[in-house]
Protein backbone atom coordinates (compact mmCIF):
# COMPACT_ATOMS: atom_id res chain seq x y z
CA UNK A 1 0.00 0.00 0.00
CA UNK A 2 2.91 2.25 0.95
CA UNK A 3 4.26 1.59 -2.26
CA UNK A 4 1.08 2.39 -4.00
CA UNK A 5 0.85 5.87 -2.33
CA UNK A 6 4.23 6.95 -2.91
CA UNK A 7 3.91 6.22 -6.59
CA UNK A 8 0.73 8.61 -6.55
CA UNK A 9 2.60 11.08 -4.56
CA UNK A 10 5.19 11.42 -7.63
CA UNK A 11 2.77 10.88 -10.22
CA UNK A 12 0.95 14.22 -8.74
CA UNK A 13 4.57 15.99 -8.20
CA UNK A 14 4.98 15.07 -11.93
CA UNK A 15 1.96 16.54 -13.17
CA UNK A 16 2.46 19.72 -10.90
CA UNK A 17 5.51 19.88 -12.60
CA UNK A 18 4.04 19.58 -16.00
CA UNK A 19 0.96 22.26 -14.86
CA UNK A 20 3.59 25.14 -13.81
CA UNK A 21 5.71 24.53 -17.06
CA UNK A 22 3.58 24.64 -19.40
CA UNK A 23 0.89 26.63 -18.38
CA UNK A 24 1.34 30.06 -19.32
CA UNK A 25 2.55 28.83 -23.21
CA UNK A 26 -0.87 26.76 -23.13
CA UNK A 27 -2.60 29.65 -21.79
CA UNK A 28 -1.41 32.38 -24.19
CA UNK A 29 -2.19 29.80 -26.94
CA UNK A 30 -5.80 29.15 -26.17
CA UNK A 31 -6.16 33.22 -25.26
CA UNK A 32 -5.06 34.36 -28.99
CA UNK A 33 -7.87 32.06 -30.08
CA UNK A 34 -10.70 32.50 -27.23
CA UNK A 35 -11.68 35.75 -26.49
CA UNK A 36 -13.28 35.27 -23.43
CA UNK A 37 -10.81 35.00 -20.51
CA UNK A 38 -13.41 32.90 -18.62
CA UNK A 39 -13.17 30.21 -21.60
CA UNK A 40 -9.61 29.88 -22.18
CA UNK A 41 -9.26 29.48 -18.48
CA UNK A 42 -12.10 26.45 -18.67
CA UNK A 43 -10.51 24.91 -21.81
CA UNK A 44 -6.96 25.11 -20.03
CA UNK A 45 -8.56 23.01 -17.26
CA UNK A 46 -10.37 20.74 -19.86
CA UNK A 47 -6.45 19.92 -21.17
CA UNK A 48 -4.97 19.47 -17.61
CA UNK A 49 -7.94 16.87 -16.73
CA UNK A 50 -7.01 15.12 -20.33
CA UNK A 51 -3.93 14.77 -19.65
CA UNK A 52 -4.02 13.72 -15.52
CA UNK A 53 -6.49 11.04 -17.08
CA UNK A 54 -3.98 10.07 -19.54
CA UNK A 55 -1.27 9.70 -16.80
CA UNK A 56 -4.18 7.52 -14.41
CA UNK A 57 -4.30 4.89 -17.51
CA UNK A 58 -0.83 4.94 -18.13
CA UNK A 59 -0.77 6.19 -21.55
CA UNK A 60 2.57 6.68 -23.34
CA UNK A 61 2.78 10.77 -24.11
CA UNK A 62 6.15 10.93 -26.10
CA UNK A 63 6.71 14.79 -26.01
CA UNK A 64 3.68 15.92 -22.79
CA UNK A 65 4.16 19.90 -23.90
CA UNK A 66 3.15 18.97 -28.08
CA UNK A 67 0.39 16.56 -26.76
CA UNK A 68 -0.90 18.84 -24.54
CA UNK A 69 -0.85 21.68 -27.66
CA UNK A 70 -3.00 19.25 -29.63
CA UNK A 71 -5.29 18.86 -27.60
CA UNK A 72 -6.15 22.18 -26.92
CA UNK A 73 -5.97 22.76 -30.70
CA UNK A 74 -8.67 19.86 -30.71
CA UNK A 75 -10.62 22.08 -27.82
CA UNK A 76 -10.70 24.89 -29.44
CA UNK A 77 -12.11 22.92 -32.56
CA UNK A 78 -14.23 21.41 -30.81
CA UNK A 79 -15.41 24.29 -28.82
CA UNK A 80 -16.20 26.11 -32.41
CA UNK A 81 -17.88 23.48 -34.21
CA UNK A 82 -20.93 23.16 -31.20
CA UNK A 83 -20.54 27.15 -31.12
CA UNK A 84 -20.51 26.47 -27.36
CA UNK A 85 -20.18 30.37 -26.50
CA UNK A 86 -20.98 31.56 -23.26
CA UNK A 87 -23.92 29.73 -20.65
CA UNK A 88 -27.43 30.43 -21.16
CA UNK A 89 -29.28 31.85 -18.97
CA UNK A 90 -31.55 29.19 -16.92
CA UNK A 91 -35.20 28.03 -18.50
CA UNK A 92 -38.07 29.09 -16.75
CA UNK A 93 -40.51 25.74 -17.80
CA UNK A 94 -37.81 23.18 -18.33
CA UNK A 95 -40.05 20.65 -18.94
CA UNK A 96 -41.36 22.75 -22.34
CA UNK A 97 -38.28 23.15 -23.51
CA UNK A 98 -36.82 20.09 -23.86
CA UNK A 99 -37.44 16.56 -25.23
CA UNK A 100 -38.21 13.88 -23.48
CA UNK A 101 -34.70 11.84 -24.54
CA UNK A 102 -32.90 14.97 -23.81
CA UNK A 103 -34.76 14.86 -20.25
CA UNK A 104 -33.82 10.82 -20.06
CA UNK A 105 -29.86 12.13 -21.14
CA UNK A 106 -30.09 15.10 -18.60
CA UNK A 107 -30.96 12.92 -15.92
CA UNK A 108 -28.23 10.64 -16.63
CA UNK A 109 -25.46 13.04 -16.39
CA UNK A 110 -26.69 14.41 -13.48
CA UNK A 111 -27.44 10.87 -11.89
CA UNK A 112 -24.50 12.14 -9.51
CA UNK A 113 -24.91 15.69 -8.96
CA UNK A 114 -25.07 17.57 -5.35
CA UNK A 115 -27.83 20.20 -4.98
CA UNK A 116 -28.96 22.52 -1.77
CA UNK A 117 -27.62 23.89 1.22
CA UNK A 118 -23.51 23.51 2.29
CA UNK A 119 -25.18 21.11 5.10
CA UNK A 120 -27.77 18.63 2.52
CA UNK A 121 -25.10 18.72 -0.23
CA UNK A 122 -21.99 17.62 2.42
CA UNK A 123 -24.40 14.90 3.51
CA UNK A 124 -25.02 13.27 0.21
CA UNK A 125 -21.61 13.99 -0.58
CA UNK A 126 -20.61 11.58 2.26
CA UNK A 127 -23.37 9.01 1.57
CA UNK A 128 -21.65 9.42 -2.46
CA UNK A 129 -18.39 8.49 -0.49
CA UNK A 130 -19.49 5.67 1.48
CA UNK A 131 -21.42 4.26 -1.73
CA UNK A 132 -18.49 4.12 -4.12
CA UNK A 133 -15.39 4.06 -1.75
CA UNK A 134 -13.86 7.09 -3.80
CA UNK A 135 -11.26 8.86 -2.90
CA UNK A 136 -10.75 12.14 -4.72
CA UNK A 137 -13.76 14.22 -6.60
CA UNK A 138 -13.26 16.07 -9.79
CA UNK A 139 -16.20 19.12 -9.69
CA UNK A 140 -17.97 21.02 -12.32
CA UNK A 141 -20.09 23.20 -12.86
CA UNK A 142 -22.10 24.86 -15.75
CA UNK A 143 -23.81 27.67 -13.22
CA UNK A 144 -24.80 30.51 -15.27
CA UNK A 145 -24.41 33.29 -12.70
CA UNK A 146 -20.51 33.98 -12.05
CA UNK A 147 -20.29 34.93 -8.90
CA UNK A 148 -22.90 31.81 -7.81
CA UNK A 149 -20.56 29.28 -9.52
CA UNK A 150 -17.49 31.19 -7.11
CA UNK A 151 -19.80 31.04 -4.05
CA UNK A 152 -20.88 27.14 -5.26
CA UNK A 153 -16.96 26.79 -4.87
CA UNK A 154 -16.13 28.52 -1.91
CA UNK A 155 -18.81 26.15 0.05
CA UNK A 156 -17.65 23.31 -1.49
CA UNK A 157 -13.66 24.14 -0.47
CA UNK A 158 -15.36 24.77 3.16
CA UNK A 159 -16.67 21.07 3.07
CA UNK A 160 -13.54 19.76 1.88
CA UNK A 161 -11.79 21.74 4.41
CA UNK A 162 -13.83 20.31 7.33
CA UNK A 163 -13.85 16.40 5.94
CA UNK A 164 -10.18 16.80 5.92
CA UNK A 165 -10.36 18.35 9.84
CA UNK A 166 -12.77 15.66 10.93
CA UNK A 167 -10.44 12.77 9.07
CA UNK A 168 -7.40 14.22 10.95
CA UNK A 169 -8.80 14.16 14.44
Amino acid sequence: MLAVTQDRVEQDQRLSGVFENERRRLLAFIGRRIPSEIDAEDLLQDVFIELVEAYRLMKPIAHVGAWMMQVARNRITDMFRRDRGYLKPPIDDIESYWTPTEKVQASRMLNCSFVGSPKTVESALKQFIDRTGIDELMVSSAIYDHAARLRSYELLAKLRLHQADSVEK
